[in-house]
């Protein structure tokens, strides 16, 4: 019994660190998106 929580519990946090790496990766390309955005208009005003 005490095997089967130990693995639930594993394959548990495996999932949320899988999901939580994909938000932080997620989270990462929506900052740069914006920051490439901004840079677009900074030219186009200076340009």
């Amino acid at each position: 019994a005490r095997s089967t929580l130990t693995d639930v519990d594993v394959a548990e946090e495996v999932t949320n660190l899988t999901k939580n790496q994909i938000l932080q990766d997620i989270g990462v390309s929506v900052l740069a998106q914006a920051n490439m955005a901004s840079q677009r208009a900074l030219n186009l005003i200076n340009n």
